[in-house]
């Protein structure tokens, strides 16, 4: 009997029968029919694809839940705090990496590359941890936003374009320093992933007044009232 006989009239009628169950059941053949026919399995998930699923690579503070542990104790269920929200993700993965993620502290930040793997109970892909990493991460260089008026923004651009050749030396290298901070903590926390021009785009935003204002200030210019 084929695969799609197999898959199609045996297992998935039984399965999506009790789908509904509390405690999903599955038939009595599939761990058989899972290892006869993984590569079929995996094609068809696959979208009918040769090619591997991309890694997702997910970045954030981690806030750890406690492990899921009713029928498969290879489950795991975390929120992560990104830079565009909270992230709730299950994963499976291997019992040595899935026991080394349960000892990382709440509030660390961590680098997780998510792939996928087939599913012991039914014909479709799960996400699977592959590898994570704990960052030891930066301060946020980057100024809190200030909110000037019209005539102070200005009279901030004003005073630097008159700036002098000491204190233009003065104000270069402090923005040099703080644009590479930021370039530093952008690639680090993987903040430029997801953005066009990765993060040479937050790197080129950190020429703004509010950095301007702070650099004449540490150079000891002063802004006309």
């Amino acid at each position: 009997m084929s695969y799609y006989s197999i898959r199609t009239l045996v297992i998935i009628p039984f399965e999506h029968e009790f789908l509904s169950d509390n405690i999903r059941r599955t038939h009595t053949i599939r761990p058989i029919y899972n290892i006869i026919y993984y590569p079929l399995r995996w094609f068809s998930a696959n979208g009918s694809s040769i090619e591997s699923p991309e890694l997702d690579v997910y970045y954030g503070t981690f806030e750890r839940r406690k492990p899921y542990y009713g029928e498969n104790n290879h489950v795991r269920s975390i929120t992560m705090d990104g830079e565009y929200g909270f992230i709730y993700m299950g994963f499976t993965g291997n019992d040595s990496i899935l026991n080394k993620i349960d000892q990382v502290e709440s509030g660390s930040y961590v680098k997780l590359e998510i792939g996928v793997t087939l599913a012991s109970d039914y014909d479709r892909f799960m996400p699977k941890l592959i590898r994570f990493e704990t960052i030891d991460l930066v301060d946020d260089p980057r100024f809190p936003e200030e909110n000037f008026s019209e005539g102070e923004d200005q009279k901030i651009w004003k005073t630097y374009r008159s700036l002098t050749d000491g204190n233009r030396a003065c104000f270069n290298k402090i923005m040099d320093e703080y644009r590479r901070s930021v370039l530093e903590y952008c690639e680090q926390a993987g903040y430029g992933r997801n953005v066009g021009g990765g993060c040479y785009h937050i790197y080129g935003e950190s020429d703004k007044t509010t950095a301007f204002n702070h650099a004449l200030a540490s150079c000891d210019v002063e802004i006309p009232h």
